[in-house]
């Protein structure tokens, strides 16, 4: 380890912690505000009206077709599949912007992590979170949200005609949404323990897989691979067994809902039928009843059957939020002193929080333009003690001095460009020597 010249390139700053909530490391609602996403509402609010009048015109058109009953159910139909088409459009551009929008704040967020978290992070887990749960969530609002707000758009006007055909809707309605919650919480539950037992699985599953591409040559000469499949194929077979089990509970779930849903189609049917025979309901409201019941039933049962997606989507969402969570580093802070200066270690106890490795009454004092060499064997703390020296792991406040300044009180990226740390890990990136010391730049071969 050489101590030379620390070479400063800014005056002394303030430190400033990460906020607490910034708003590109909050995953809400807010991130799809705009005119566009009032917009695909009221288009899809006025097609839901243009549907609930459809079926009435449908039920005066099954007594006495005209050419202007024709005309308006075309214009109420057709042009409510066009709004609703265009608003689902729409939201979908919101929602693509937004994942983009999600995605450079989670890369973010996941670069800015301390070193000391980042590295106990797997690098596939990483790529999940970015990658694979950004369009588990984007998929939840393109489909799900939107299906769920066209069905909360559409109920209240088929309410409304469904109650002024008959009297009975204005409770036979919201008797059979609340109904069909309360037979759908329990299973709901359960398909939502069983998605997070079977992302578990599905991790764990990766992990291995990882460890063993990234030590594939420690396997090949250790004839570890017979082991290394036979683990795979072990938490392969907990994957599926873990996915039967999600796909059991979700049938469940879809079969009570139907049962409830479609018991409610049929007594409205029935019952329907004997009022026109008896002559208290009319043909026209006979028809336009079925077929607001009919839609009424075919939208929450689709909302329904879509609930292990909207597990799903949930649980990428919460592990999304957890990433987030996780504190940035400082930014700012005191500049790196000017000139020659020593580095001190006093006093210095250090553990980490699992295991029980641990520095303790560490001293040390490097005059500048030095060089010592710490030699010991391995686990002893050599390469800690670099860790906290660059703070890769933060170090105990008033332990870890750069001349008089304290390291901890100095700006990060400024202590960092002052100290050269070479690991056992030697590559950075995929290419060559050359390449990893120029990272890519366009540099002579003679500079390098």
């Amino acid at each position: 380890m050489s101590v030379d010249q620390l070479t400063p390139t800014a005056d002394a700053l303030e430190i400033r912690p990460s906020a607490g909530a910034p708003t590109s490391r909050q995953i809400t609602l807010a991130r799809l505000h705009g005119a566009v996403t009032w917009w695909s509402l009221a288009a899809s609010a006025i097609a839901a009206v243009g549907f609930a009048l459809g079926t009435v015109v449908a039920g005066r058109l099954a007594v006495r077709p005209t050419g202007l009953l024709v005309g308006l159910l075309a214009l109420c139909v057709v042009g409510g599949a066009i709004l609703d088409t265009a608003g689902r459009a729409a939201w979908a551009g919101v929602v693509d912007r937004a994942e983009g929008r999600l995605r450079g704040d989670l890369l973010s967020a996941a670069l800015s992590q301390p070193l000391s978290a980042l590295s106990e992070t797997a690098v596939g887990e990483i790529l999940d979170r970015v990658d694979d749960d950004t369009h588990e969530l984007g998929m939840l609002l393109r489909r799900m949200a939107w299906d769920l707000a066209r069905t909360l758009l559409r109920a209240l006007p088929m309410w409304v005609v469904a109650g002024l055909t008959w009297w009975p809707a204005w409770i036979l309605f919201p008797l059979t949404a609340a109904l069909t919650a309360l037979v759908m919480r329990g299973p709901a539950a359960q398909v939502s323990e069983l998605k997070v037992v079977e992302e578990m699985a599905w991790t764990d599953h990766a992990a291995v897989m990882e460890e063993g591409v990234a030590a594939r040559d420690d396997l090949r000469s250790s004839l570890g691979q017979a082991y290394l499949i036979r683990r795979c194929a072990e938490l392969s077979a907990a994957v599926h067994h873990r996915v039967d089990a999600t796909c059991r509970a979700a049938a469940r779930l879809g079969r009570r809902a139907g049962l409830m849903l479609h018991g409610m189609l049929a007594a409205t049917a029935v019952a329907g039928v004997a009022l026109a025979v008896h002559d208290h309901l009319s043909t026209a409201a006979l028809v336009t009843l079925f077929l607001v019941t009919t839609s009424f039933v075919g939208q929450i049962d689709m909302v329904a059957r879509h609930m292990p997606d909207l597990q799903e989507g949930l649980g990428a969402l919460a592990r999304l939020r957890s990433m987030m969570a996780v504190p940035a580093e400082p930014v700012g802070g005191r500049a790196v002193p000017p000139g020659r200066v020593g580095l001190s270690v006093r006093g210095l106890e250090f553990a980490y929080p699992h295991g029980t490795f641990a520095l303790r009454d560490i001293d040390l004092e490097v005059p500048a333009g030095t060089t010592v060499a710490l030699v010991g064997r391995t686990g002893s703390g050599k390469s800690t003690l670099a860790a906290l020296l660059s703070r890769a792991v933060e170090p105990p406040s008033g332990t870890v001095f750069v001349g008089d300044t304290d390291i901890t009180t100095m700006d990060l990226q400024q202590l960092r460009r002052s100290i050269g740390v070479v690991t056992q890990r030697t590559e950075i990136l995929a290419g060559t020597l050359a390449d990893n010391v120029t990272l890519f730049a366009d540099i002579p071969r003679a500079t390098v």
